[in-house]
């Protein structure tokens, strides 16, 4: 996790150690400023004080550290509330696992089995589970040197943590069953680009790839692009009409319009450079987890995996619907919200959510058949798609295929997720009111 620890957090990690206060104080104040996460910890109040707390200037840290990093640890596995005081107390704790180890064994154990949750779904979690179980079967033996009123202490100090419920949070994890791995199609619109940034180190052996070329790119593929193709299980390139500034909504939906019948159970529309709006470990874990079958399991309810935005910039509320660029063509938002759903655009439902940009989806074939063929046909048949266009998509793709949900929330406020999803690159850009 410490890769995700924003680098202006990284340096509070010794804050865990007694600190004289004074400068690293000061640091922290600004620090808790300037995150929203840390905002709210300001405001988390009476939590029951821990031993472990004393390892910490109460300055740096008002309502104890590990009294937070408990009591949200407790309210994430009653009502799966991943805050963002809690993604980053999770941050910190595993970054500092080793002092943890030796300095409060409760926060330490916690950390290795929220560490296995994250990682289970892909194929990752038996190191963390295996050394959980050495330290919490060490933790329960008599210690040469430790009175019997110490062991009790020690014991009881163990069990006002949320370990069991942790466990058997596993336990209820590890038993769903793993689904035969599906069928997944990466549509990339296409032109010239090398394609080595999107397949860097990222397991693309199970799916299949249909790049959608226009014509006037190129006879041949470059050479760029050739080298990396057998990262792919098959390779389809298709050339189609059209222009750069149709931009990859046309080719999304000619895709589907052209395989309805034929659609893998998953389908990912990407860009070329989707590392560039797509956090690669976020995108490689939802790959393994595609891969091993675990993906639709790995939740807490609901069918969220049949729709997923996968993008790391968040637009929160929005506003292109009362402003139109100057070299916009004359379909507004509205004219298409009409033309796409036959009804007006209410943008009250965008008050309290908003959307992820960049249109960077994974669409689940029931949600791509929700809507019939023609519906496809007639979006690249009566939509002059521009550059404008098809930025309004990104708001409207959620409208589509997001089962009944026009706006979408934030992945790390959604109960239904894994815990992975939440966890990966949980701090993310976010902007205002605009698209």
């Amino acid at each position: 996790c410490w890769h995700h620890v924003p680098h202006y957090m990284r340096w509070l990690a010794p804050a865990l150690v007694v600190s004289s206060g004074g400068a690293d104080r000061e640091e922290w104040m600004a620090v808790e400023g300037a995150h929203e996460g840390i905002r709210e910890m300001r405001g988390f109040g009476s939590a029951s004080s821990d031993p472990c707390d004393q390892l910490m200037d109460p300055g740096l840290h008002p309502t104890g550290f590990f009294s937070d990093y408990k009591a949200k640890a407790e309210l994430y596995f009653k009502q799966n509330v991943t805050s963002y005081a809690f993604l980053w107390l999770s941050a910190i704790t595993y970054s500092n696992l080793e002092f943890l180890v030796s300095e409060c064994l409760p926060a330490a154990l916690l950390s290795l089995l929220l560490r296995s949750e994250q990682l289970l779904p892909l194929g990752q979690g038996a190191a963390s589970l295996a050394r959980f179980t050495r330290l919490h079967s060490a933790a329960f033996w008599h210690e040469e040197g430790l009175s019997a009123d110490n062991i009790a202490k020690r014991r009881s100090h163990l069990k006002s943590w949320p370990i069991d419920v942790a466990l058997a949070r596993l336990e209820a994890l590890t038993a769903v069953p793993t689904r035969r791995p599906p069928v997944v199609h990466l549509v990339v619109p296409y032109c010239a680009e090398s394609l080595r940034d999107l397949v860097a180190d990222l397991p693309w052996h199970h799916v299949d790839l249909w790049l959608y070329r226009l014509e006037g790119c190129g006879e041949e593929l470059p050479e760029e692009a050739r080298v990396v193709l057998g990262a792919f299980r098959s390779v389809q390139v298709r050339q189609v009409r059209g222009t750069p500034a149709e931009w990859e909504v046309k080719r999304y939906l000619a895709h589907v319009a052209a395989e309805y019948d034929t659609l893998g159970d998953f389908t990912l529309f990407l860009h070329p450079d989707a590392v560039e709006h797509i956090h690669p470990k976020m995108l490689g874990n939802v790959l393994r987890a595609l891969e091993l079958g675990t993906l639709e399991g790995s939740g807490h309810g609901g069918e969220w995996w049949k729709f997923l935005s996968l993008a790391h910039h968040y637009i929160q509320g929005f506003s292109r619907h009362t402003y139109q660029q100057e070299d916009c063509g004359p379909m507004g938002f509205s004219d298409l919200h009409q033309v796409l759903f036959g009804r007006d655009f209410d943008p009250s439902q965008f008050e309290s959510r908003g959307f992820y940009c960049c249109s960077q989806l994974l669409v689940h074939r029931d949600r791509l058949r929700s809507l019939p063929r023609e519906w496809y046909l007639q979006a690249l048949a009566e939509v002059p798609w521009d550059h404008c266009l098809t930025s309004y998509m990104e708001v409207l793709w959620h409208t589509a295929f997001g089962g009944g949900e026009v706006a979408e929330q934030k992945r790390q406020l959604r109960p239904e997720l894994p815990f992975f999803l939440r966890a990966d690159n949980w701090h993310e850009e976010s902007t205002e009111g605009v698209a």
